[in-house]
């Protein structure tokens, strides 16, 4: 009790001495200015660049001249303008897609000042209606006049467009394909979270999309090296990048908890250790109270000793496990009992026993689930009661967050997606388990024939047979609405099929 109370006039007293305005928050007083300093992939800054530079024609009234030479046959696509007068890059719009906290927001607002525009930006989850994005359209994209008070040219960034309503996306692609008086004049860069969210399926078809991927550790580390020299805060680099390891390379979220961290140990004068930084993102994942500590409770013996360092009796540990699945029973804490009940060697027979207890736990929720019957809900606790009994040993669980889950969940969205969307273009014709099992494994492998890739499609130096196999792949291709988007992955820019 003594030590939850201390833990709390701590976190107080870090709250109390950190301002709310903002102005002393390290991650504004360190975020990137220039184009140099950002931390996002180099390769991804400079295709961005790029796609503005192409405005310039019809933004500055200056031909393209200096047209950079494309590192490779797929970045081509990117560097082209259309025919039009003046001439405006092929891909309209740009979608910025990525994780939070990798600095989407920033890489847009410094490339559109470093080409020399004006940054207009919305959010567009506030934007709850078409005359919103109407106005936004009009007043910064559409017009050539849009000039601010220095003679620059607007940029519109639309930020967290994942949250707009799907009439205003549809508005926005409509403005985007619009020719003549009402074509637009000024480069668009729209950002969200996940690239392939519903409601972005007509806008994702027809922008040029660029995906964010993690900072390097490297990097992300020595820029946290860099802040910690300059605020003086005492700190090694191996807890640094323990820090990097714990946020995902999430920036936003290291630079603020080095920040939280460092106010502690400057209050008590000492070094910064790891188990500082392990602690720090543990309270701030979960809040007070640690889920890493909890689901210790239910996989080892290290929370239930008394006083006199002896191991309390099995209905005791039981009494603290039941509190602990009353306070945390959720699917994310379940996650993490199964992800880490395996992390202590343990005897097949135990081994065979947890396993037992997990089937025991999904039983019960699918019988919840499919018949709607919540009484059941109360059984639930058992299972944590059981996994303690069979398999919690005195040798401490090498817990870690479960990430496998949330992948799996985040890709098995995006296949729900691509086969939606392919069974709208056929208008019903196959059943979603015919598309799945029978038509896409082979489709897949039909329009990707293996011939030789030649530069500049030179139809000359294909055989007959070949060019027979490439109109077949196109008719193939037009039938079921396919086509490729240029995508950046990886830091390369790929063409993946669309949808």
């Amino acid at each position: 009790m003594m030590e939850e109370c201390r833990g709390r006039h701590r976190v107080d007293e870090v709250q109390a001495i950190i301002p709310m305005d903002g102005s002393s928050m390290w991650v504004n007083k360190y975020a990137p200015r220039t184009y140099m300093e950002l931390l996002s992939d180099d390769g991804v800054n400079r295709n961005l660049m790029t796609w503005v530079k192409l405005w310039d024609e019809c933004a500055f009234n200056r031909k393209f001249i200096n047209t950079p030479k494309p590192t490779s046959a797929k970045e081509k696509d990117i560097l082209t303008l259309d025919s039009g007068k003046p001439r405006r890059p092929t891909h309209k719009i740009v979608l910025l897609s990525g994780p939070a906290g990798l600095g989407k927001t920033t890489l847009a607002n410094i490339v559109a000042r470093q080409a020399g525009y004006a940054v207009v930006e919305l959010n567009a989850s506030d934007s709850r209606n078409i005359p919103d994005f109407e106005k936004a359209l009009e007043g910064a994209a559409r017009t050539s006049r849009t000039l601010d008070k220095s003679s620059r040219p607007n940029c519109l960034i639309l930020d967290e467009i994942d949250g707009a309503p799907v009439e205003a996306i549809r508005y926005l692609v409509k403005a985007i394909q619009a020719s003549g008086k009402k074509m637009i004049r000024r480069p668009i860069i729209c950002i969200c979270n996940s690239l392939y969210t519903p409601s972005l399926r007509d806008l994702r078809a027809i922008a040029f999309n660029i995906q964010l991927t993690p900072t390097t550790k490297e990097r992300l580390v020595q820029r946290l090296s860099t802040i910690a020299d300059l605020e003086e805060v005492r700190v090694d680099r191996f807890a640094l990048q323990r820090l990097v390891e714990l946020c995902q390379c999430d920036v936003r979220f290291s630079i603020n908890t080095l920040q939280f961290v460092s106010v502690l140990a400057k209050n008590e004068q000492r070094f910064i250790s790891s188990n500082d930084i392990q602690k720090a993102v543990e309270r701030e994942r979960v809040g007070s109270s640690s889920i890493f500590e909890n689901w210790s409770t239910v996989l080892d013996f290290s929370h239930h000793f008394d006083k006199k360092g002896v191991l309390q009796p099995l209905p005791e540990r039981l009494r603290m496990v039941e509190r602990v699945a009353i306070e945390r029973g959720d699917d994310r804490f379940v996650s993490g009992l199964h992800a880490n009940y395996l992390s202590v060697n343990l005897p097949v027979k135990a081994m065979r026993a947890g396993a037992e207890a997990f089937i025991y736990y999904d039983r019960i929720m699918l019988a919840v689930n499919e018949r709607q019957n919540y009484t059941l809900m109360k059984y639930l606790n058992v299972f944590y009661m059981l996994l303690h009994a069979y398999i919690a040993t005195h040798t401490r669980a090498k817990l870690k967050f479960p990430q496998l889950e949330q992948a799996t969940n985040m890709k098995r969205r995006e296949s729900q997606e691509t086969l939606a969307t392919i069974q709208c273009t056929l208008h019903g014709r196959h059943s979603p388990c015919a598309l799945l099992y029978d038509v896409l494994p082979l489709l897949v492998q039909i329009v990707q024939p293996s011939i030789k890739t030649v530069c500049e499609m030179n139809q000359q130096l294909y055989s007959r047979q070949e060019l027979k196999e490439i109109d077949s792949v196109v008719t193939i291709m037009a039938d079921y609405q396919l086509t490729f988007t240029p995508t950046i992955v990886n830091f390369q820019q790929q063409f993946l099929f669309q949808p």
